[in-house]
């Protein structure tokens, strides 16, 4: 897996939380999670592999707060990295 779909699948699951702004903390999770799904089972990187893994844990244990802490994060990481 190259860098090139390591950065659109992370770009996918921030399009995906952005999307669904305007829903409520736990149908914007559960949104967030299946797009993580998706990623997590094609991705061969073991990063990204592992934030899936902990959104979608977080949702099913009902920490949708944690999940959009996550994805805040994630986002302003992949700003810092990506814009140059």
């Amino acid at each position: 897996m190259n860098t090139i779909q390591i950065q659109n699948d992370t770009l996918s699951i921030l399009l995906t939380s952005r999307v669904h702004q305007g829903l409520d903390i736990k149908s914007r999770s559960i949104k967030i999670a299946k797009c993580c799904k998706k990623i997590r089972d094609k991705t061969k990187d073991n990063v990204l592999y592992d934030a899936c893994r902990k959104i979608i844990t977080a949702t099913s244990g009902g920490k949708y707060d944690k999940v959009i802490q996550a994805v805040t994060m994630a986002e302003l990481k992949y700003l810092e990295e990506y814009r140059r």
